[in-house]
């Protein structure tokens, strides 16, 4: 059996088990929790965690680059199990403040595998998310990649003076606007 026909009816039979195809090997990912494989010593494919209630649109991705502040780093998504014989899409957002640029939908083929990539930008370390919409009929599904930048560390402006009562009660006093 090949590795499409495994993936083919892993997604028709509505299967909460997803497969990874990784050098056209089945690779069982369970039900809720991602796994990685990898396919260099740079780079990892992650699988998106299969819904129930999604669209049955598998979602892999791959961070291609260093994520620090300021620097743009690729994404390349890979989308596959569209069953509908209409096909489906799929689209990306970024959360602000990340940006994005190039092409952020894409259409989705019955029986076809389709690829996204996209270049996005954080100018602050912190964690930040891309949202990944898919839809084929009238079946939709909504997921998320978190992207940690430099240390993944928010920072956040002083806003205030840390101040002590007289009741001995440390307080932190914002300028009012």
């Amino acid at each position: 059996m090949s590795a499409t026909s495994i993936r083919r009816r892993v997604t028709t039979a509505g299967c909460s088990v997803a497969c990874a195809i990784v050098a056209s090997v089945a690779v069982p990912i369970a039900h809720g929790a991602g796994k990685i494989a990898r396919t260099s010593a740079q780079s990892a494919t992650v699988e998106l965690p299969s819904k129930k209630s999604g669209s049955g649109v598998s979602i892999r991705y791959q961070i291609a680059g260093s994520i620090s502040a300021g620097q743009s780093f690729t994404v390349i998504m890979t989308f596959s199990g569209v069953t509908h014989p209409q096909g489906g899409t799929a689209w990306v957002s970024a959360e602000a403040p990340m940006q994005m640029t190039g092409q952020n939908d894409v259409t989705l083929v019955q029986g076809l595998e389709a690829n996204l990539t996209l270049d996005a930008i954080a100018n602050a370390d912190g964690v930040y998310f891309l949202h990944v919409y898919t839809r084929q009929g009238t079946a939709g599904g909504a997921d998320s990649i978190m992207i940690k930048v430099g240390d993944g560390k928010l920072t956040q402006k002083n806003q205030g003076q840390m101040k002590t009562t007289v009741n001995g009660e440390r307080v932190v006093s914002l300028p009012s606007k």
